[in-house]
């Protein structure tokens, strides 16, 4: 079916969002990945433990009070930005963010008030009191600035947002590279990053013209009009935020911070792959919400659901092809030796990710046409499931079972993405014999690379059939995926 010139504008942003997107993922993904190794391999197990586990635990609850303001601002700006309301961007821009600096505050005051007992109880580090007082501090600033992400989002502003983003960790790598091994630095680096990154976006969408300034557009009609309006995609998006990390925290109170030092290793590797992987969900949704306000458009969308995901189930099967023999090496090269226990549970956690953003782009798609109930009520299922699966399977096995319990969950998610929207557009599609030819490479190469055995060092047999395997798999399934994913971007 040939595109409609408005359509071919449509898949162009989305296809320039996510290139940009792409890249500058690429760029904070490394610096991440150099933060994390450097406060790995300075600060004390129990104390790089403990912050990215509060840094969780910050992220989880900015996500309850956000009640969806997300997607809510992300698809509502976007549409009145398009109609040249300029009055109703700024109405709901500056309600918005006056509820997250609002509920932002009364978050640090409620961690400042639970210190003693989140040190003693949930981190099991009694001396950890002081360092989440202090990183309460950084909560207000990190509601507000997910808000304004959005909303630059929202205007296909992606280099901008992107690019600061890019800028902050880059300048909290330079400082604390110079800084001591003090458990200190990382909230305060996270407190000066994200002031930064409010200060230069609230003057970029204020100065830009975007929105304007005035005084009756910070009012309490305005954040109850947020409230009322977002309330199904809060459920939607407290579900699926819930759903990628409480295992984290179901397994930091069965194990306690310390046990977690080697989950938190795992983790960054992954939610690089997921830093890259989300780019597409979060760019489409300005773009397929213009699309469905164009009538007549449920064809279009739906092949561009039906190319992604048969694009996720070819890289699902290469994540495991690299991480099932590669996993303690990377681990190794990346960390060190002393964490390598960390590569058992990547391809786990890896295959979970990959599940996880294929449903979450059909939620999406369908969140798109403002139809949020039937998503909101799936997604609220995923923390639900995960949260079992982790009482039963980490007492038996540890973080291995944490891991199996998140690869679980989201590949129940995922299947309830791909069911709904065949449901609700019928003319969505898997392309069966296609999908059946992607896994049958991937697990007849994925057995060869298990006959093999695990890659211990990078000059041998087994790293050589693992190579083998994998290339062979890319070559061939790229005539299956590249041609279709080269037109879509066209």
């Amino acid at each position: 079916m040939a595109q409609t010139p408005i359509q071919t504008s449509h898949h162009k942003h989305l296809a320039q969002g996510t290139l940009i997107g792409l890249v500058s993922t690429v760029g904070m993904g490394l610096v991440n990945l150099v933060l994390r190794r450097h406060w790995a391999l300075t600060l004390a197990p129990a104390d790089f433990g403990w912050f990215y586990i509060n840094y969780t635990v910050l992220f989880f609850t900015a996500i309850l009070i956000d009640l969806g303001g997300a997607n809510y601002s992300t698809i509502a700006i976007s549409k009145e930005h398009a109609a040249g309301d300029t009055e109703a961007v700024s109405h709901i821009f500056f309600s918005t963010a006056l509820y997250k600096v609002l509920s932002g505050v009364m978050g640090t005051i409620g961690f400042w008030i639970l210190a003693p007992w989140l040190a003693t109880h949930f981190f099991h580090q009694e001396e950890a009191v002081d360092a989440i007082r202090l990183m309460a501090f950084f909560f207000p600033l990190f509601c507000l600035e997910g808000h304004l992400f959005a909303v630059l989002c929202s205007f296909r502003a992606f280099v901008v947002g992107y690019g600061m983003l890019l800028l902050k960790f880059m300048l909290m790598l330079m400082v604390a590279l110079r800084c001591g091994p003090s458990i200190r630095v990382p909230p305060l680096l996270f407190i000066g990053g994200s002031g930064l990154f409010c200060l230069l976006a609230m003057s970029y969408i204020v100065g830009s013209g975007r929105v304007d300034m005035h005084l009756r557009y910070f009012s309490l009609q305005g954040v109850g009009r947020y409230l009322i309006r977002g309330l199904w995609l809060a459920i939607f998006n407290i579900s699926a935020q819930t759903v990628l990390y409480v295992d984290q925290l179901v397994a930091t109170m069965l194990l306690g911070a310390t046990a977690m030092a080697v989950y938190s290793v795992a983790v960054p590797i992954v939610m690089i792959l997921y830093a890259l992987l989300i780019i597409l969900p979060t760019v489409s949704i300005p773009v397929i919400a213009a699309m469905w306000g164009e009538g007549d458009s449920e064809p279009a969308i739906a092949k561009l659901c039906s190319d992604f995901v048969n694009a996720m189930l070819a890289l699902l099967w290469l994540a495991l092809l690299v991480t099932v023999p590669f996993g303690n090496r990377i681990i190794a090269l990346l960390f060190s030796e002393q964490f390598v226990a960390a590569g058992a549970l990547l391809p786990y956690l890896a295959a979970g990710m990959i599940l996880y953003i294929s449903g979450y782009f059909c939620f999406n798609a369908w969140n798109a046409k403002q139809r949020n109930h039937t998503t909101s009520l799936i997604m609220l299922f995923g923390p639900l499931i995960n949260v079992g699966l982790c009482l039963w399977l980490i007492p038996k096995y540890g973080l291995r079972g944490a891991a199996i319990a998140v690869c679980c969950t989201h590949a129940v998610m995922g299947i309830a993405g791909f069911v709904l929207l065949k449901v609700k557009m019928p003319s969505f599609g898997l392309a069966p014999s296609r999908a059946l030819y992607i896994s049958g490479c991937g697990v007849g190469l994925l057995s060869l690379s298990l006959w093999a055995g695990p890659v211990e060092r990078l000059v041998s047999r087994s790293a050589g059939m693992a190579i083998s395997a994998i290339l062979l798999y890319l070559t061939l399934i790229a005539p299956m995926i590249l041609p279709r994913l080269i037109r879509a971007a066209r």
